[in-house]
């Protein structure tokens, strides 16, 4: 164990303290040892993840299932594997063996197409958006399972899934049997329930995004803090007890691009389109997936989280768009010859692995199962309807939800002063309507009395609820450059509810803080460097983040922020302070690790005042009340003559 001494005599001090290393916990290191990625952020996030339950049980952001809930899980894919077999069953009978006796040619039956028809959302009567809306409260109001039905579902995105369905050739597969499972407990509550897709395309050509009808009460409620009106309005949620909430638009982050999405559709094979094989960031589905969910949840909403993402019903959403985009391919695949239940890409990751047992699902089936023809082909059980286009009449969305921009040529949703001019709530019969109308100004006082809705801003409610503490947020490798921010370090020296994640009951005067320096050491790729082509794609993704965290040991309560990297950039460094509690009168241990946009994790070093240099060290800290006198002014200031205590090396 070795200490890390310094005095700062002229500094103001808060606190007494004694900063020491201490040993990674014997638990989290075999946890560690059992792994063969051991340096892998998913698996150290994992661990990390088992030990903190271990320490503060149900508390933490993880939740484990019951028994109950387990068995209501497994009893959805029996469900949904008995429907597959009746609808094979049924197509088969009706096409091969049913004959009309009085026809003398014995031509067979055309068979019914019994598949559930997915749908854009706009483009739902109202009738079938109030069923949608009402089978999902209905899970969340369901008991039954701890610590209610959505809850449960949205809880199975965690733990081992983390690792297993993001980042490889199983995040469709994965997913879409996770979607196919939710899909069957809401026709459990509503028979006539089909699971929509949200088509953010549509949403991108937008000139702000943000001011479409899709974030009013009528359809998912506002988009700016403590999420208060709509169908989802007060949701409580499984992460620390956090009201639901959404930061759009969040900063550095992308909806679906319409005009770069085109790329997945040029490619021929999976491994072309998945990570880690995909070529570049704007041909991979995946990367195209993770903006969304930035979009929405920035840094402090659900959307934003891994662990956290499922508890915003914006998450099934937009995941049934992503199969979409993906059937389509699949579609493609098929007209070229391409067999697309064999086309699962060839990984070095174990996760990953084809033939390994998906994690979370129930009952367990293997990673390369999801990509079987048998769920949407003729004798399957779903389908989509085509995305909303001009040529479609915009899907015949409803009421004027979209409309055809005949300048560009393309749908687009109305804004939701657009709908109010047009008296578009005047036909709406939906019970999440306000009575109190919106009147913007004088001189549209008229046009606002069909218009009922709250504006979606920030209420009093999001400055007063903590934001929930997210351990991971997706990664952004597709900016627009609408959403890009200028600032390199995110400031954390307020120390308010949103910026530092840390359990409700400390209250900032109980925070201690210390510098430490984060060196990143970023190499182009010599694509990047040498390719022409490439120009423009490097100018627009030019950000990267390197994310820096304290996870409470001895107390539970975590500390996170980031610092945005230029990619042009090959060598910076940065000062940040990072946050934990005061020992107080007694013993403050906390984990401090930094990792980057790719999943790379940062190399700790300590700084050994004997010797005047820092050596590698396990990122764990142990502050003491002991002499000497640290520095833990919490106004975040960083002053030049003071040594950080520790250095992140991050490489990527």
């Amino acid at each position: 164990m070795r200490k890390i001494l310094f005095i700062f005599a002229s500094l103001p001090v808060l606190a007494w303290s004694l900063v020491v290393e201490d040993d990674i916990p014997p638990m989290l290191q075999e946890c560690y040892n059992e792994q063969t990625y051991s340096n892998s952020l998913d698996v150290q996030t994992n661990c990390l993840q088992k030990y903190l339950f271990h320490l503060f049980g149900n508390s933490t952001q993880q939740t484990l299932l019951d028994k109950n809930a387990l068995d209501w899980i497994d009893s959805l894919g029996r469900s949904l594997h008995n429907r597959l077999k009746r609808q094979a069953s049924y197509n088969r009978y009706n096409t091969y063996n049913r004959y009309n006796r009085y026809n003398r040619y014995q031509r067979p039956i055309p068979s019914v197409d019994r598949r559930r028809v997915r749908k854009e959302i706009r483009t739902l009567t109202d009738q079938e958006r109030q069923v949608f809306f009402d089978a999902i409260n209905a899970l969340k109001n369901d008991r039954s399972a701890s610590p209610n039905q959505y809850d449960v579902l949205a809880l199975m995105h965690q733990t081992g899934a983390l690792a297993s369905a993001h980042r490889g050739p199983n995040f469709p597969s994965w997913h879409r049997y996770y979607l196919l499972i939710f899909e069957e407990a809401c026709i459990r509550k509503r028979s006539r329930f089909v699971l929509p897709y949200w088509d953010s395309s549509i949403d991108y050509r937008m000139s702000d995004p943000s001011e479409s009808v899709l974030w009013t009460e009528i359809f998912l409620g506002n988009g700016r803090g403590v999420v208060y009106t709509g169908p989802f309005a007060m949701w409580k949620t499984p992460a620390n007890n956090t009201y639901l909430r959404r930061d759009i638009p969040g900063a550095n982050s992308s909806l679906v691009n319409p005009d770069t999405i085109v790329n997945v559709f040029r490619k021929r094979y999976n491994r072309e389109i998945l990570t880690p094989t995909a070529a570049t960031d704007e041909d991979n589905l995946e990367n195209h997936h993770d903006g969304v969910h930035r979009w929405v949840g920035g840094q402090d909403g659900h959307m934003g989280g891994l662990e956290t993402s499922p508890q915003d019903p914006v998450f099934f959403l937009h995941h049934c768009y992503i199969d979409y985009i993906w059937e389509v391919f699949r579609e493609r695949q098929q007209r070229l010859g391409i067999n697309t239940e064999e086309d699962y890409p060839e990984t070095t990751n174990e996760n990953h692995h084809p033939n390994r047992m998906m994690d979370n699902l129930s009952p367990p089936r293997t990673n390369k199962w999801g990509y079987s023809n048998q769920f949407t082909e003729r004798n399957g059980i779903y389908r989509y309807a085509p995305a909303p286009t001009c040529a479609n009449r915009c899907g015949g969305a409803y009421n004027g939800y979209l409309f055809c921009n005949r300048r560009t040529g393309h749908c687009e949703p109305r804004t939701k002063r657009q709908f109010i001019d047009m008296g578009g709530f005047r036909n709406i019969d939906s019970p999440y309507i306000n009575d109190q109308p919106m009147v913007a100004s004088a001189a549209n006082t008229q046009a606002a009395q069909g218009g009922r809705f709250r504006p979606s801003s920030e209420s009093r409610l999001s400055s007063s609820n903590p934001a929930p503490s997210i351990l991971r947020h997706f990664e952004t490798h597709i900016v627009d450059p609408r959403t890009r921010t200028t600032r390199k370090k995110r400031s954390i020296a307020t120390f308010d509810t949103d910026n530092v994640a840390i359990q409700s009951s400390y209250h900032p005067n109980v925070l201690a803080t210390i510098p430490v320096k984060i060196i990143n050491t970023h190499h182009l790729s010599g694509n990047n460097q040498n390719s022409f082509e490439n120009v423009n794609f490097v100018q627009q993704i030019s950000t990267f983040n390197v994310s820096y965290e304290t996870v409470g040991f001895s107390y539970n309560g975590n500390h996170t922020g980031h610092i945005i990297i230029d990619e042009k950039t090959q060598t910076a460094e940065s000062t940040v302070m990072i946050a934990f509690k005061k020992p107080m009168l007694g013993v403050t241990t906390a984990h401090v690790r930094v990792y980057d946009s790719y999943g790379g994790i940062c190399k700790s070093e300590c700084f050994e005042p004997g010797f005047k240099f820092y050596k590698e060290c396990s990122g764990v800290l142990k502050i003491t009340t002991d002499l000497p006198l640290m520095f833990n002014d919490l106004s975040g200031h960083i002053q030049d003559s003071q040594r950080p205590y520790m250095i992140f090396k991050c490489y990527n």
